[in-house]
């Protein structure tokens, strides 16, 4: 990895010269989505599985 490029891409947002960490998440995107919509699903996935908890709450 050339010095310098993880910064271009954190601080200055450069797609083609800074290098992007992608992780183990990448393996999970299955579908390019606004963020929004996102942030939607997870809210209502969580949702669904809290209320499903209430029955391990004493």
């Amino acid at each position: 990895m050339a010095t310098g490029v993880l910064r271009l891409a954190v601080e200055e947002g450069d797609l083609k010269r800074g290098c992007f960490l992608a992780g183990q998440i990448a393996a999970m995107v299955k579908k390019e989505q606004p963020a929004a919509e996102i942030v939607r699903e997870v809210t209502r996935e969580a949702e669904i599985l809290l209320k499903g908890a209430v029955q391990w709450v004493k």
